[in-house]
């Protein structure tokens, strides 16, 4: 179960990765799918389920916040949205899931994979970028459009200055 709650959370933590095609961060969705459906299993097998008072709080605000916004966009003659008002709701169903998950695996051993994952594609394009001159883009190896950081340092070349 840790690897599956790993993959769900690094999907997770690919939301950047936006596919125009779909229209929305299609690894971030599937993550969110992952993690409800290892809720749902969790939930299923009838393990011990707790949920915290952190939790209920949490979602307390959220949902207080999304009733602001709602009286706010109808108080100001706007349009309700289904998609985002179906995006608000989900979120909701994922930060339950994330509760529920998180109390079957040390979070401090998510964490943990989360930074080394993403500490190591970053010093793997500063030191290939600036060391080799090679532009390593995963962004363009997965989705097939290159980030859009590069334009500000291709320009700039750190080990020139020295």
């Amino acid at each position: 179960m840790l690897i599956l709650v790993l993959i769900s959370f690094f999907m997770i933590s690919l939301q950047s990765f936006y596919s125009h095609e779909v229209q929305a961060p299609i690894y971030a969705v599937c993550g969110v799918i992952l993690c409800m459906l290892l809720a749902a299993y969790k939930i299923l097998k009838r393990e011990s389920v707790v949920v915290s008072g952190y939790l209920v709080a949490f979602l307390f605000f959220y949902f207080l916040s999304f009733g602001f916004s709602l009286m706010a966009t109808l108080g100001h003659g706007g349009e309700l949205s289904v998609t985002r008002a179906l995006g608000y709701f989900v979120c909701i169903c994922a930060i339950f899931a994330v509760g529920i998950i998180i109390q079957a695996v040390s979070l401090s051993k998510v964490l943990f994979f989360l930074i080394s994952v993403h500490a190591f594609v970053f010093y793997s394009q500063f030191i290939l970028y600036y060391g080799f001159g090679f532009a390593f883009d995963p962004l363009l190896l997965i989705m097939g459009y290159k980030q859009s950081g590069w334009a500000a340092v291709s320009s700039m070349r750190f080990w020139v200055s020295l």
